[in-house]
Order: C-alpha cells, then structure tokens, then sequence
C-alpha cells in the first residue's frame, strides 16, 4: 500500500505532500532536527507553501531511509497530470541502457489524453504542434546529431551522473535570479526549465548525447479553455525564445544546434513584422483599389 506523508513547517503550514511505497519510517513521526520540518501523516492543511532548502533537505533525508545504501543508476520524470502507457518506462530504460556511454538522458513521445475532446480546436492544434516537435525535429536531432535539446519534463529519463545532476551543474540550473536581475534570467527560472536543463548541459559538456524513444508513449493534458491556453503558449514561447538564445550564444554548442537555434530567433523575430505588415497591406488594397 502507499503510505501518504504531508509534511509541514514548524507553524503547521503545509509544505509538500509525498506519497511513498511501503515506506517504514521510525515511529509515528518524521523528524529532521537540521531542517527543521515533520512529517504529520493523514492530516489536511488547505494552504500551501513554498518549497525551501530545508524541504528539499528533508525530502532528501526520507529518500536515504528508502534507498538506504543503495545506488541509483537512473531517473526517471514525469508529470502530475500525465500517465505512462504500460511500457512507457521499459523503453525509456532500454534506449538509455543500450546506447553508448556518452548517452546521458532520452526523452518518450508525448500524446493527448483520451479524455480530451479529439475534435476541439485546442487538440487539433496541440497534436500538430506535438508532431511537428518529436516526429521531425527531435528525430533528427536524435537519429543525427544525436543530441535532442529538449527533454520533456513529462516522459523523461537521466543516468544518475556529474553531467545530469552533479553540484556544479545544478547550481547553474537552480539558479534563482533577484528581483533586479535581467528578464532573460528571470523567464528562464520558470519557463521551460527541462529544456533550460539540457541547454546548460549541452554547453558545459559538449560531449554528452540525448536521445529519443518515440514508442514510449506518455498520455498528458492539454489547455481546454482560452485562459490555459494563452498562460501555456506564453510559457512555452519564451521559453523556447531564450534558450534558443543560450544555444545561439553560449559555448561548447555544435554548429549544426547553433544556426538552428539562430533561424528559430529570426524566424521569432519577423513573425510580429509580416502580421502588422499583412494588416497594411490589406488596409493599402481596400483604400487604394482600381476597381
């Protein structure tokens, strides 16, 4: 059975809800005397908080009692609103296992829930935004230049490695910026973080491969209204938008990503200028007609 543990602040401000696979802790309670934090089973708290250092310090103390001395080898991640088909993590171990020692991280193939409506305007045009970015350009990014940039934070695997997960990097990658800090800096922070990850790593260690496995399938949600929608496309936008530009201007990045990355940001940056030139161009017609 799963045991649900809730851990909360010294102030019993709810912080973090685990769920944990035959876990036995000792006692009744969870305490970290550094932290500063316990963990209440089975009780309800309706605010949430932020999660801090000492969290993560707690949340890394639980997973020592799991694991105890046991190594991990590699990671997989996922999302709260997505389901793996039976397979899905099967194959995302056999791409990583089976390929050669530079291989550090594979991505699955990300597809529409069941439950969304398949004629909505919204599917039909998330599922041609999905084909377009794993069926043509992940796959040649995995088949060729054996480096995919964008590992989707849904159905996503890692070797448990200095390049993936190692201090330096992830000190890189945490970085939070201060409130007057540029805005690059600050859209990367919260925007498209998994691709932020691979872009950085892809830089800082130029040798490391990612690949693609597009029979392991992963089921996620998609935006239904107008509101969700909008919120999703300026994440993804910007996101994209600036770590493009980390992979247009930062070292240790192939050629090939680099011309990649710099037709992505004119194409991005022309596109405001043909629509305002299309409306001109048709306000011109209906003004000026020889008819």
């Amino acid at each position: 059975m799963n045991s649900i543990y809730r851990i909360y602040n010294t102030n019993g401000q709810f912080v973090f809800k685990k769920i944990v696979n035959a876990i036995s802790l000792k006692g009744p309670f969870a305490y970290h005397a550094k932290s500063n934090l316990k963990v209440i089973p089975n009780k309800t708290i309706k605010y949430n908080r932020f999660v801090n250092d000492n969290l993560l310090l707690y949340i890394t103390d639980i997973l020592k009692n799991i694991f105890n001395d046991e190594l991990i080898d590699y990671i997989i991640g996922t999302d709260a609103d997505t389901v793996f088909e039976k397979s899905c993590s099967e194959e995302l171990l056999k791409t990583i296992t089976t390929s050669n020692k530079k291989t550090v991280g594979v991505v699955g193939f990300v597809d529409i829930s069941h439950i969304c409506s398949k004629l909505s305007i919204f599917t039909l045009y998330q599922y041609s935004e999905y084909y377009y970015a794993q069926c043509l350009k992940r796959l040649q990014q995995s088949l060729i230049t054996h480096k995919v940039n964008c590992l989707s934070g849904c159905v996503q695997v890692f070797k448990i490695c200095e390049e993936t997960c190692g201090d330096y990097i992830l000190n890189l990658f945490n970085y939070l910026p201060p409130e007057q800090d540029n805005i690059f800096n600050h859209i990367r922070s919260y925007a498209s973080e998994d691709r932020n990850h691979i872009c950085i790593m892809m830089s800082e260690y130029p040798y490391v491969q990612t690949k693609q496995n597009l029979n392991a399938t992963a089921y996620t949600k998609i935006p239904m209204t107008v509101q969700v929608f909008l919120s999703q496309r300026r994440r993804w936008n910007l996101g994209a938008i600036c770590n493009d530009m980390l992979l247009a201007t930062r070292p240790g990045i192939i050629f090939y990503e680099r011309i990649s990355a710099v037709i992505n940001l004119i194409t991005y940056m022309t596109t405001p200028f043909i629509f305002i030139a299309t409306i001109f161009f048709i306000k011109s017609i209906i003004k000026n007609s020889s008819l």
